[in-house]
């Protein structure tokens, strides 16, 4: 819920940006305070504590709010006015398959991450390898809860939701490192300036045509 406020929140400031610098501006904002967001985050998550949680969560939602509308906006604002309907559907496409293929690659590293870290943690407190291996397969898929009531220690299940925090920690500093690179890659290759939209375009020659028409009949 936190990630989603950030995100609403900073989604209208990054509209407002756009409007009136462009987009760069935003998508830069945005990458620098995702990554900062998701590191912070990063770092906090082994504490367990949701509470400690909320700003960083907040702000890393707040990153990603900057950035989707103005960059697609912007795309799809400098495109030739005859391309208008097949730029919108490439970068709504591109935006699926590259959120799929980063939700896969990022899914599978925490998978992998929560097989070993939670067999670690099992055989830690004496659990046998194969016996761990299987527990840990089955927790990677169905999640740990945050009592005790299955009747084991206390201890065992503290140090399982810290392998899984661990797993997760490993994902979101690597989400930081890609708002970095893609803060970098902004900074460098975004141009400057405010793009005017094809139908704010439209709106401007018909206002001057109309000044011009106006302008003529006073003439007579």
């Amino acid at each position: 819920m936190f990630f989603f406020i950030g995100l609403v929140i900073a989604a209208q400031v990054g509209g407002r940006i756009l409007d009136k610098r462009g987009a760069k501006l935003a998508v830069v904002s945005g990458c620098a305070v995702g990554a900062v967001g998701f590191y912070l985050l990063a770092h906090k998550l082994t504490d367990l504590s949701l509470g400690a949680q909320r700003l960083d969560i907040a702000i890393a939602g707040a990153g990603l709010g900057l950035i989707l509308g103005p960059a697609s906006t912007d795309a799809v604002n400098r495109a030739p006015s005859t391309s208008y309907s097949e730029v919108t559907g490439i970068t709504q496409t591109s935006r699926n398959f590259g959120a799929s293929l980063g939700l896969a690659i990022l899914g599978a590293i925490l998978v992998a991450q929560n097989k070993t870290n939670v067999t670690n943690a099992l055989t830690g407190h004496g659990v046998p390898q194969s016996v761990a291996h299987k527990v840990a397969n089955a927790l990677s898929t169905s999640g740990v809860g945050k009592s005790s009531s299955s009747g084991h220690p206390l201890p065992l299940v503290h140090d399982v939701q810290l392998a899984f925090a661990r797993s997760t920690q490993t994902v979101f500093y690597i989400m930081a490192g890609v708002m970095a690179a893609t803060f970098i890659i902004a900074v460098r290759s975004l141009p400057r300036g405010r793009v005017v939209a094809p139908e704010e375009q439209a709106a401007a020659a018909i206002d001057e045509q109309a000044a011009l028409a106006g302008g003529r009949g006073r003439l007579r």
